[in-house]
């Protein structure tokens, strides 16, 4: 009886031990998420979209002023749905569609970024998505003319965490920005569908295709770093219950 008490104490034991663990990550280049038929579908989702956006800006500024800040609410919140879905929609363009670096490159950047991941603050890496509470897919990376590079990539559930449970208290992407770069969300978690799509631009005052990608991975390293401390309290509150 006495031994059957001390296993469950040193089974709990274990379960707050693992509860306290900083958030795993387990990170993995995609490049296998081209695809032709819903970048094409992107492609002209987003063309439509920015030209309804632009349109709606026309409309508020002629009727309100150039200050957002002054719009009624109402109009501001539909013409922010509108920017959203625009920039889901280029989101999926640009990384479903094989553009930007090509896969021995995009290895290289992902090899990068894991290095980097290691030794970053509030994280460390899981070796499977099993092991992990969070799973992250470098999907690509885009620059132009060496002047600013994309990185995009998709924010998952590990195996760690409970889905049900994330949608209770679903920890938000903040925007992030420095004085070349900034971190932002293409699309939010949702119960429905349950994953991030965050791109980080980076801005350079010079540089070429690898250096620029190679500035947007070493910022989001910086952006997942801070997404899991500000959100450790409830990503652990999601993680599964030990049985």
């Amino acid at each position: 009886m006495r031994s059957a008490m001390c296993l469950g104490c040193f089974l709990s034991a274990l379960s707050v031990q693992a509860q306290d663990q900083p958030i795993a990550i387990y990170f993995v280049t995609n490049p296998s998420a081209f695809d032709a038929i819903a970048a094409e579908t992107a492609r002209v989702k987003q063309a439509t979209l920015f030209r309804t956006l632009e349109a709606r800006d026309k409309e508020l500024q002629k009727a309100y002023g150039k200050k957002r800040e002054e719009w009624p609410p109402d109009k501001r919140a539909d013409r922010d749905a509108v920017q959203r879905a625009w920039h889901r929609a280029q989101f999926e363009y640009n990384f479903f569609s094989g553009l930007g670096l090509d896969p021995k490159k995009l290895q290289d950047l992902g090899a990068h970024v894991s290095l980097h991941l290691a030794k970053a603050e509030g994280v460390q890496l899981a070796s499977t998505t099993a092991d992990a509470d969070l799973t992250v897919e470098l999907l690509g990376c885009l620059a132009w003319a060496g002047t600013e590079g994309v990185a995009g990539v998709r924010l998952s559930a590990g195996g760690r965490l409970d889905n049900s449970l994330l949608a209770t208290g679903t920890p938000s992407w903040t925007f992030q920005h420095g004085d070349s770069w900034q971190s932002t969300e293409a699309k939010a978690w949702t119960a429905e569908e349950p994953y991030w799509l965050i791109d980080v631009l980076h801005q350079p005052v010079g540089g070429n295709l690898g250096a620029t990608c190679r500035k947007a991975g070493d910022r989001l390293v910086e952006s997942l770093s801070k997404f899991a401390i500000t959100n450790t309290p409830g990503l652990r509150s999601a993680r599964k219950k030990a049985s």
